[in-house]
């Protein structure tokens, strides 16, 4: 009797043991998986050392040696170049100047809005630097501090340091509407074996070990064997149109797959079942309730689905950090303007902040950031729609040369020139004409 007991007993065990392991290996046939989307097929690579290097106190900095960077699209790949617009600073630059001899200094702080060309070869800055030269007599310089995907309240942090620490002549702080709510962010590269880096946006600079339910991990496919020699050899066989090899190459394929792979880590769904509990049988819930995981929960979302939230408050007031960016700044005495840059539908509708709105959060709360602006700063904040033309019968045709279609609203050239010109006037009228410079 007691050996039946006992061989009973192994038995269940056995069989749930057994049930538990074809579980674990068979989950897809049990529960339907939630549905990942299909990653884009076209994504952007670049190479180690990457362009950016974390920072603790603006987020991160330019490689003054740039990056090797491309597009691999369906498969293909569509080119791969070297990025160099920087400095020996490691700021955003088409040429070296000697920026600290100038006569009169300036420095630009933005986002990508203000890091775009006005041509082939002069960036924002340049043409502005040269417009107030021209309109003064005198040499001109503007440095660009901007970084891509910097929020209002970043901005003034680094406007901060730069007055801190170059003392320059003037700091223009341009901003587009979808930077009201964007919060601060960080960035750091991992290393993930196979000569793979992760490209983290994390929002706390004190993240030590980041990963995609903690940070934000970004589209872009980071690899050491993205080389200069290996970049060489592709555009060769991109202009002899050897697609067998653009489609073919092994590090193709492996960029390829790492972008799919890291598409999954950032949306495939999180199993949360433990499978080796001895709290509940499997076996049992099968037979009487019909369903294995009856009344468990199997899936779940990640404890932060998006690391790298936006503002959570209706006015910068609610930031103790801004607040003391904002002292900091003028603590400095370094004269500093504020510029809105209009987006493709403020352009269009003629309306200042047609833009608001457009992302996750709600219009409401970006307008009330807006409004809160000149109340916190106490200093004016400067519209360049009425400076661009605007408004004008040929209001429509001025915005379409002002950006590129939607969705993508930065500046082309042609917008680019336009906001040069603009932004040359305010600083001529407000600056120039009420405080003569020196340095």
């Amino acid at each position: 009797m007691v050996l039946m007991v006992v061989g009973a007993s192994f038995g269940l065990v056995f069989a749930e043991g057994g049930y538990r392991y074809y579980l674990v290996h068979n989950l897809d046939t049990v529960v339907p998986l939630r549905k990942t989307p299909e990653p884009s097929p076209r994504f952007m690579f670049g190479s180690y050392p990457a362009l950016w290097s974390f920072d603790r106190e603006v987020g991160w900095k330019f490689r003054p040696e740039g990056y090797f960077r491309g597009i691999i699209d369906n498969g293909l790949l569509v080119g791969c170049s070297l990025f160099d617009l920087m400095n020996a600073q490691g700021r955003l630059a088409s040429r070296e100047t000697d920026w600290e001899a100038a006569e009169i200094r300036g420095a630009l702080v933005g986002s990508s809005y203000t890091m775009g060309p006005v041509d082939g070869e002069t960036l924002f800055h340049e043409a502005l630097g040269m417009r107030l030269g021209e309109a003064l007599s005198r040499d001109v310089k503007i440095e660009n501090f901007s970084m891509d995907s910097y929020g209002f309240v970043q901005m003034v942090d680094m406007a901060a340091v730069v007055a801190s620490r170059h003392g320059p002549d003037f700091i223009v702080i341009a901003f587009n509407s979808a930077a009201l709510s964007v919060n601060r962010h960080w960035r750091l590269l991992k290393p993930v074996g196979d000569g793979f880096y992760d490209f983290y946006m994390m929002g706390s600079p004190d993240l030590q070990d980041p990963d995609p339910f903690s940070a934000r991990l970004h589209h872009y496919v980071i690899s050491d064997r993205v080389t200069a020699e290996w970049c060489s050899r592709m555009d060769e066989a991109a202009k002899t149109e050897n697609e067998a090899m653009l489609r073919g190459d092994p590090l193709v394929r492996s960029l390829t797959a790492r972008h799919r792979l890291n598409h999954g880590r950032r949306y495939d769904p999180v199993v949360v079942v433990d499978f080796w509990s001895l709290r509940v049988s499997l076996a049992y819930k099968r037979l009487v309730y019909g369903h294995p995981f009856w009344n468990m929960e199997i899936f779940a979302a990640p404890e932060n689905p998006n690391p790298v939230r936006p503002l959570a408050f209706d006015t910068y007031a609610a930031d103790a950090a801004f607040l003391e960016s904002v002292r900091n700044l003028k603590a400095t005495g370094v004269p500093f303007y504020v510029v809105h840059v209009p987006s493709y539908p403020e352009i269009m509708n003629n309306d200042e902040w047609a833009a608001v709105g457009a992302g996750a959060v709600p219009a409401a709360r970006e307008r009330a950031l807006a409004a809160s602006l000149g109340p916190v700063l106490q200093v004016p904040i400067h519209s360049l729609l009425p400076r661009i033309g605007a408004p004008r019968s040929d209001a429509a045709d001025l915005a379409n040369k002002a950006h590129d279609p939607f969705p993508d609203w930065h500046p082309n050239p042609a917008g680019v020139r336009l906001f040069v010109r603009a932004t040359g006037d305010l600083l001529l009228e407000e600056h120039f004409s009420k405080q003569p410079p020196s340095h």
